[in-house]
């Protein structure tokens, strides 16, 4: 899998507050691809859109626990593969309990409504299913 450059990560580190974006953690902090790579990973390195910081946990289980997964897909902390910009999906912030689009280096708060309309644009009816399950 291909990592982030090291600016990257950085500047990723800084837009999220240097905190875990699921439960707000300050240390073992990590990246984490957004969209999925897949088996045997990416050749490109991931965009700081598609870059998420997460703690060592949260990385983890947003990986290997079904029911984290679906959380992860629920507030943008994982975006489904076939998304072609991974920009279009919001990302929840747990620990400030707001949503935000992702623009490069930059976030940008959004009403939690402005979130479900672009959660619904990209995923259709499917995400409202994810919620209420």
């Amino acid at each position: 899998m291909t990592a982030p450059t090291a600016k990257n990560r950085e500047l990723m580190y800084e837009r999220d507050q240097f905190c875990c974006a699921a439960c707000g953690l300050t240390y073992q902090l990590t990246h984490q691809h957004r969209r999925a790579t897949g088996a045997g990973g990416s050749k490109e390195r991931p965009t700081l859109d598609d870059s998420l910081t997460l703690c060592a946990t949260c990385n983890w289980k947003a990986e290997a626990d079904a029911k984290f997964q679906r959380l992860a897909l629920i507030n943008g902390w994982k975006v489904r593969k076939w998304v072609d910009d991974p920009g279009l999906v919001p990302v929840f912030y747990s620990f400030e309990q707001a949503w935000y689009r992702l623009e490069g280096p930059r976030r940008v708060w959004i009403p939690a409504v402005v979130a479900l309309d672009m959660m619904h644009a990209v995923y259709g009816e499917q995400y409202l299913e994810w919620r209420n399950s």
